[in-house]
This record gives C-alpha cells, sequence and structure tokens, in this order.
C-alpha cells in the first residue's frame, strides 16, 4: 500500500479484518499480509493516531476470473495471478487485486493498444509480454519485480510511475524490443541486467 504519513499506522484491516503489516519505506509505503479469502473486493482501513484511511476495494481477492480484452478474447486470472490468455486482442485491463502476472500470462497474445495494470501488482514475470502487439504500459510504482518480461515483444512505450519499488530492472527484461520507442529509467533503479 502507497501513501503518506504511514510511519504512524497503529491497524489494518481488509474486509473489516486485521491483517499482519509493516512499514517498508519510512512513511510512504505498508507491506500487509492478507490470508486467503472469499473472493471478490475488500475495503482496506489504515489507521493512525490522527484517524482512519479507507481505500474501497483496494484489495481483492479471486478466485478465477476471466476479464474481456478490448476487441476480442479473454484472459484468466487464479488466485490474483494473470495465468493465461484466450485470443486476446485489442487492449487489455488488468484488475486490481491482480499481484503477479504469470510468464504464459500475455506470452503471444495478439494485443495492441494500452495495457493498464493495477497498483496491486508486484510482479511481472520473465516472458509475460513475450510476442505480443504494439503496447504500451506503465509500470505500476508497486511493482517490485519484472525480470524478462517484455523479452521479444512489441511494445512501443514502457513508463514508470514514481517513484518506483522497483530497485533493479533484471536481465533481457526489454531485449529484442525493435519498437521500443519510449523508455525512461526512473530514479531508484539501481541495477541494470542485461538489456
Amino acid at each position: 500500500m502507497f501513501g503518506t504519513n504511514l510511519q504512524s499506522a497503529t491497524s489494518v484491516t481488509v474486509g473489516g479484518s486485521a491483517v499482519a503489516f509493516e512499514t517498508i519505506t519510512a512513511g510512504t509505503s505498508i507491506k500487509i499480509t492478507v490470508p486467503a479469502g472469499p473472493a471478490g473486493p475488500k475495503d482496506v482501513v489504515i489507521t493512525n493516531p490522527a484517524g482512519s484511511v479507507t481505500l474501497p476495494g483496494g484489495f481483492a481477492h479471486y478466485t478465477t476470473l476471466t476479464p474481456a480484452c478490448g476487441t476480442s478474447g479473454t484472459f484468466t486470472i487464479a488466485n490474483n495471478t494473470v495465468t493465461r490468455h484466450t485470443a486476446c486482442t485489442g487492449t487489455a485491463t488488468v484488475p486490481e487485486g491482480v499481484v503477479v502476472i504469470s510468464g504464459s500470462g500475455f506470452y503471444g497474445a495478439p494485443i495492441s493498444g494500452t495495457v493498464t495494470l493495477p497498483s496491486t501488482l508486484t510482479t511481472i514475470a520473465d516472458q509475460a509480454f513475450y510476442g505480443t502487439g504494439a503496447i504500451s504500459v506503465v509500470i505500476p510504482k508497486s511493482v517490485t519485480n519484472m525480470n524478462g518480461a517484455f523479452w521479444t515483444s512489441n511494445v512501443i512505450s514502457l513508463t514508470f510511475e514514481t517513484p518506483t519499488s522497483l530497485t533493479a530492472i533484471g536481465a533481457s527484461t526489454i531485449r529484442t524490443t525493435p519498437n521500443l520507442t519510449s523508455l525512461i529509467i526512473p530514479e531508484g533503479i539501481t541495477s541494470l541486467g542485461a538489456l
């Protein structure tokens, strides 16, 4: 979770249940640990001595979900992970609550246009977007791992929300991306693999 004045948080609840938490970055991020639960979005409430703030639907448990892609096809979400696609064309919007896009998530998908990623996403696995169409992607500041994510894709624009949680851009993340025309490496990145 990202915000301000989080260093003095005294409790965090998800769907009305208290969850374990720890401050990761002084005052600006909290890592929460949420046990398995019933499918669907849940409100997140963070409390500190000054009061509480609620993020409606800020966390979601998914068992299996198959959102539609922009033009045709679907992709599958199981246990908060995009696991595969079925002829996903056009744009793709990954819903809040998803934390991982697996290596087969959009592998070979003829998607094109904008791919919208959720603020809950932490990992974009190796080859998650391998062989995709011409896409533009904004990497949420919550992402902490994306080694090889766009290898041999037709990504044209890759932008990072700031401040980013990434400290490294791993090997082959953008290797063989001939159409990439825009990439700005954000502050905080201390290691670049063989791109």
